[in-house]
């Protein structure tokens, strides 16, 4: 970012501190929000063109005479911005909640203990915190990925803790949980498209042989 000095005796330096600082101060703070989201911003009809004369301002060596544009750009920008967060956060808080609120009832289902619940639980709140208050779309995303590892991460925690409780337990009285087994349908097919009658029961044969031996070792099935 550019950072000009005017000689202190002239006039412009003046007029710039009594009247221009705050405009300078905005646009720089607006460049430094907006920049997280620049893939985005950059390919949009109005807030490309917005952002990229903020950017060109800031690198003026006096930029006085353009600093009454500042308003108008940073609102358009802005404005953008604001809704494409709102459309990247929107599905990315959903499916974190959907996550979490399953987890809760995994925990219901086995009356897991206090401990285990706060344990179970931390990571998938702290990630739809992050997803709630992230302003880059990039942020966004990561909270939506990392929360799904989680979720697989609590899988094995709440397995893990009941596998135990059933070592100290006479059989029959601690709860009963599945392991799970996660098959993903993705890498059953290497091509990019199933395009005939036969790549399609081709996939679904693969498909059924890894959803079948799941069963047969007494496993539950997540698929990705």
């Amino acid at each position: 970012m550019s950072c000009w000095i005017w000689p202190r005796t002239s006039k412009s330096y003046e007029n710039f501190y009594h009247n221009q600082k705050h405009s300078w101060e905005a646009l720089q703070a607006a460049v430094a929000e907006l920049a997280q989201n620049r893939l985005q911003l950059e390919t949009h009809e109005t807030a490309g063109p917005a952002l990229a004369r903020m950017e060109e301002i800031l690198k003026m060596k006096q930029p006085y005479g353009q600093l009454h544009e500042v308003a108008d750009l940073v609102r358009t920008a802005r404005g953008v911005n604001d809704q494409i967060v709102t459309e990247a956060r929107s599905p990315a808080v959903k499916e974190i909640q959907g996550l979490l609120s399953s987890t809760v009832q995994e925990l219901e289902s086995v009356s897991a203990d206090a401990t285990l619940r706060s344990r179970a639980t931390a990571g998938l709140s702290k990630l739809l915190e992050e997803a709630e208050q992230a302003t880059s779309i990039a942020h966004i995303a990561q909270a939506r990925q990392a929360a799904e590892e989680a979720r697989d991460q609590v899988l094995n925690v709440i397995e893990e803790a009941l596998g135990h409780a059933t070592d100290v337990h006479t059989p029959g009285t601690a709860p009963r949980l599945k392991k799970h087994r996660v098959v993903e349908a993705k890498a059953l097919w290497t091509g990019d498209f199933i395009e005939s009658a036969e790549e399609m029961e081709a996939f679904l044969s693969k498909l059924r042989a890894a959803l079948q031996a799941a069963l047969d070792n007494d496993e539950r099935v997540q698929l990705k």
